[in-house]
């Protein structure tokens, strides 16, 4: 999946095929949701499990770490699937003076729905 330690999840708003939305986990950090248009809507420090959220056109974010795969329920009940289909690895946190960790990224792509 796309999650390091921080979580980022990069999610699309209006999903589907076409759009290609996505889902990016940073471990130790953060999870964003990352709309169609570009615009990235934070989550917090998030990489497994299900969380509500404040956002008008989505109600709910499940992260399945261990199986690399995640879904966005919108306010229309649609449902967006996600797949890991590409991780990447590298220093961070190295400016807090405590020496660097390794922290692992995740990306998803939206996947036909299957959980």
């Amino acid at each position: 999946m796309k999650f390091s330690l921080t979580a980022a999840a990069v999610l699309s708003a209006l999903g589907g095929v076409a759009n290609a939305a996505k889902i990016e986990v940073l471990t130790e950090r953060r999870t964003t949701y990352i709309a169609n248009d570009g615009d990235r809507h934070g989550l917090g420090k998030f990489t497994d499990g299900c969380k509500k959220n404040s956002f008008p056109w989505m109600k709910e974010i499940c992260i399945d770490d261990k199986r690399n795969r995640a879904h966005a329920v919108y306010q229309t009940n649609r449902k967006d699937c996600f797949k890991v289909t590409h991780e990447t690895s590298g220093n961070c946190n190295c400016e807090l003076g405590w020496g660097c960790k390794t922290c692992y990224t995740k990306h998803y792509t939206t996947t036909a729905y299957n959980w």
